[in-house]
């Protein structure tokens, strides 16, 4: 048997080692690891996440990167400009400049051919317009535009104005200037502002690209605001990103050597060796590569937040090497005999958390499944490393406990013999009760995505200026529209569009600039109505004009128009595109709602072709879901070790073990609607805090502290305790909400649970009153 033993022992240790250089070849080599939050989440879960995608796809949304270079000698912040152009191409920074004048001419070849279509083009005001104005009426308002100073009026082509109008409604708004190199610039703050518009050749949240760009443009701004004494500011998701890594960095740094440092001063203290240290690092690693290496095969990559969070609940394995150590300390002729002090409570609460964690391969989220894949089998790796590497990389002692281990346990069971009277566990019963049904009727729920988006303060002040500066259109929400040709799109977005006008909202759409072809006919019958020869007449006699003229020079016979998005310059083509089923889908960007409400009551109203697009309210219901679908496993984990309990222990045994958690996790609960609204990551802190939970009251039921002098099991839970806190628990303080509520609900969960099972099974199972 100890040969056996030895020999899979030997044949694990292949196994890990292979892992663990997969991992390194996948994540070190090929980087297959994403941090784009929305990588996390399904892009099949709803059509409204299905064309936000689509759209930030489309539009490069986070790939977009704007550098502003400022300075009241213009001169000055043009050569700053040059000079970075030059310092990006020499340090191959992936990033590519916008050509503006490309854009611009594409806009001028477009609205070029369009001249030809005059005859079926109008703005919705000019359409109205000539539905209940009169000639009079009409060559009164062209008389006010001629006169008007920046007026202008194609009298050969357009007398009325109608196409003029029609090209300065669709052109897009712009405060650049040009200067003689084609560079952009603007006016500000008494500055001139020249500006450097450019995209990433990838996503903003690859660490390749962050990595690249902290490496190389950074020092080459602050080298700039040296040199040519220019104010800099940038927007972008790219800085939000590396200003949100640095913080996540530091903080981690920070708490991560507060959390290391006394973890490793525990375990002196309380074994002084450090061999039980390499032994509980040991199997959380083990459990870890495990983890990631069969991840890693099954999804081919890993969101970095998965591992996160699948890591700290595969943290829970360090109460397993704790608990061997504990054991060991006991007298036993062989390290096997460890194993039997053990048994069934390590392979049962192993088995149970792991049943539980597959049941979240089921639910429909890569996040949520990656972080299930994780947690069991990294639980299922660490049961395995105990067993098979617990007798050789920790020998069993027939030392006694030291003296703090003691004192610890002493403490502990003074607490345990007071919950060994009913009356005592009453009160503890009650109170917890109270305090659970007062949060539970305060509680408030927070998945707003906003919410969780701690932008660095310096660049969102920077971004509120470039926006003012700039006059950035920002359309956040959006409107999709479906139909089986451009056309059914084109006559679905006009009958839609009014009545967002009528609202007050600000749209852009390509209905407003490619009418739809029976929009087109009417457009046709309203202008050649107004083209009648006493009209014209009246006009040309008040301008003072003679001239012959021939109303084919203003309505030109040519065909409708027809288009495809390939037509369509930068700006445009984001508005329709096809889909893989040959529908066609457009979009109504929604540049400023003046009244939410009665946006909302348009919503309502739409049909089945139409939906309309949120990106936070729609992520936020994600969130929502996903905390939902937490707490549902956490009642999945009752329902499973409830089962298995009751099989192996019996109703009574099964009430003893599970009645301390279920009122712990209730009392944590309470203290959070208490305290904070609950939100996705405090649903995952009572996750981990159930799970090592679980842990504390199967060791207590089968442990009997009358089997020997030595028995320091209260004191090894309250180890465990610790160091989870430590770990996890100083993540409370961290400034990003995240992180912060994982780390309060892990604190407040862990304390609740450590202190409820001592009282109700600190003396065992079956040593009570």
């Amino acid at each position: 048997m100890i040969r056996l033993h030895k020999i899979v022992s030997w044949l694990w240790l292949s196994l890990v080692s292979g892992m663990a250089i997969f991992c390194w070849y996948a994540l070190v080599i090929q980087g297959q690891i994403k941090v784009d939050i929305l990588d996390m989440l399904p892009n099949s879960h709803s059509q409204s996440i299905r064309d936000v995608r689509r759209m930030m796809d489309d539009t490069k949304l986070t790939q977009r990167v704007v550098i502003l270079l400022g300075h009241q000698d213009s001169d000055k912040a043009r050569g700053a400009l040059a000079q970075l152009r030059q310092e990006n191409q020499k340090a191959g920074v992936p990033l590519t400049e916008e050509n503006i004048q490309q854009i611009a001419d594409d806009y001028k070849h477009l609205f070029t051919r369009l001249f030809s279509y005059r005859s079926y083009l109008l703005t919705d005001s000019d359409y109205h317009a000539l539905t209940s104005e009169n000639s009079d009426q009409l060559i009164k308002k062209t008389m006010a535009s001629i006169m008007n100073p920046f007026g202008y009026v194609n009298l050969a082509h357009d007398p009325f104005g109608f196409f003029t109008r029609y090209v300065q409604y669709n052109s897009p708004a712009s405060p650049f200037q040009m200067d003689e190199h084609g560079n952009l610039y603007t006016q500000g703050d008494g500055k001139t502002w020249f500006i450097y518009l450019a995209s990433l050749s990838e996503s903003a949240f690859s660490m390749k690209v962050q990595e690249g760009i902290d490496q190389h443009l950074s020092p080459v701004l602050s080298r700039l605001t040296q040199e040519f004494d220019v104010a800099i500011l940038k927007t972008g998701a790219l800085f939000y990103a590396l200003a949100g890594a640095q913080q996540a960095q530091n903080e981690i740094s920070f708490i991560g050597s507060i959390s290391m440092l006394g973890i490793l001063l525990l375990m002196i203290l309380i074994f002084r060796n450090l061999q039980s240290l390499f032994f509980a690092l040991t199997v959380i690693a083990v459990s870890i590569i495990a983890g990631l290496a069969v991840c890693l095969m099954i999804f081919g990559d890993v969101h970095i937040i998965s591992l996160v969070i699948g890591c700290s609940l595969i943290g829970i394995t360090v109460d397993y090497a704790l608990h061997y150590i504990c054991a060991s300390y006991r007298n036993c002729a062989t390290p096997y005999d460890t194993f039997k002090k053990l048994v069934p409570a390590l392979p049962l609460s192993a088995l149970t958390s792991a049943l539980g964690f597959v049941l979240l391969v089921g639910v429909p989220f890569p996040g949520i499944q990656q972080i299930g894949v994780l947690s069991a089998t990294g639980l299922l790796a660490a049961l395995a490393t105990v067993f098979l590497w617990g007798p050789y990389l920790y020998s069993c002692r027939s030392t006694v406990p030291t003296k703090m281990a003691k004192q610890f346990q002493s403490a502990l069971l003074i607490l345990a013999r007071w919950g060994a009277y009913s009356k005592n566990r009453k009160c503890v019963v009650i109170l917890a009760l109270i305090v659970g049904c007062v949060g539970s009727i305060t509680l408030k729920v927070d998945d707003n995505l906003k919410h969780f988006q701690n932008l660095n303060a310096d660049l969102k002040q920077q971004e509120d200026r470039i926006n003012a500066m700039l006059a950035f259109d920002k359309a956040t929400r959006f409107l999709t529209v479906r139909g089986k040709t451009i056309q059914d799109v084109l006559h679905l977005e006009e009958l839609i569009l009014p009545q967002l006008t009528e609202l007050g909202i600000t749209t852009k759409a390509l209905a407003t600039l490619i009418p739809s072809q029976k929009r087109q006919q009417e457009n046709y019958q309203r202008l050649q109505a107004c083209y009648q020869p006493s009209s014209i007449g009246a006009l040309f006699k008040q301008l003072g004009q003679s001239q012959s003229y021939n109303v084919q020079d203003f309505m030109p016979d040519s065909p409708l128009l027809q288009f495809t998005s390939q037509d369509l310059p930068t700006g445009l083509k984001e508005l329709i595109y096809e889909i893989e089923s040959g529908m066609f889908v457009g979009r109504i960007l929604l540049i400023d709602v003046p009244s939410e409400s009665d946006l909302n009551k348009i919503i309502i109203h739409l049909n089945d072709n139409v939906n309309y697009c949120d990106p936070a309210r729609d992520y936020s219901n994600l969130f929502t879901l996903y905390r939902q679908l937490v707490l549902a496993l956490m009642l999945g984990i009752f329902v499973v070790l409830a089962g298995v309990l009751r099989y192996y222990v019996g109703l009574r045994g099964m009430m003893q073990i599970l009645t301390p958690i279920s009122l712990a996790i209730f009392l944590a609960i309470g203290f959070l609607g208490i305290i904070v609204p609950l939100n996705f990551f405090h649903a995952v802190g009572l996750l981990l805090s159930l799970s090592i939970g679980i842990d504390y009251a199967l060791f207590l039921y089968w442990h009997n502290p009358v089997d020997t002098k030595d028995d320091i099991l209260l004191m090894c839970n309250s180890l465990s305790a610790m160091t989870t806190i430590l770990s996890f628990g100083l993540l409370a303080f961290s400034q990003t909400l995240a992180v912060g509520s994982f780390g309060l609900s892990v604190f407040i969960g862990i304390v609740s649970c450590f202190i409820l099972t001592t009282v109700f099974l600190g003396l065992g199972g079956s040593h009570r009153d």
